[in-house]
């Protein structure tokens, strides 16, 4: 899932989520159990779509609302933070950022997952910025069509924006 973007390891976690409604588990049932949590967070339920768990069919509709308050949610809980930043990708280190923002500020200060089809791009998660404070970011790109790698270097500059940022 997180750093490897494993999409197959994904669809079964839905599942597996699923199980908490009723077993044995279903992207149906996973879906119910998703949507009852993110309403629980805040998240109105009219603002998303979600039918299975890789984000790799088109009929998933998610707005930056739902990732924002995700992330929000998971800084909050201080048992979960921890574990759940270190399963993003480390920009310059690993997973899906290995390759990218190598030898800039944002080089291990960008906690991210990333998301991508054809004419999407997409990159979520934590920066932490000159203050060490963390700060939450969502950044996709729709539409473009071709090669997202002009989409991904914007991307990597928001994020040096904002490895950048200090308050004072």
């Amino acid at each position: 899932m997180c750093k490897e973007s494993d999409n197959h390891s994904a669809i079964t976690m839905f599942k597996l989520l699923g199980t908490l409604k009723d077993t044995p588990g279903s992207i149906d049932k996973g879906q119910e159990v998703v949507s009852s949590f993110l309403s629980e967070i805040g998240v109105n339920r009219y603002s998303y779509e979600i039918l299975e768990g890789s984000g790799l069919t088109r009929y998933n509709k998610v707005n930056a609302d739902v990732y924002v308050k995700l992330l929000k949610f998971m800084y909050d809980d201080r048992f979960l933070f921890d574990y759940f930043m270190n399963s993003l990708s480390i920009a310059g280190k690993d997973g899906t950022l290995k390759n990218r923002m190598i030898g800039t500020i944002a080089e291990g200060n960008v906690f991210a997952k990333t998301g991508t089809l054809n004419s999407v791009s997409a990159l979520s998660g934590y920066v932490i910025d000159q203050d060490s404070e963390i700060l939450i970011f969502y950044c996709v790109m729709n539409g473009f069509g071709g090669n997202a790698t002009a989409m991904r270097d914007v991307q990597d500059m928001v994020c040096l924006y904002l490895a950048n940022y200090k308050r004072n």
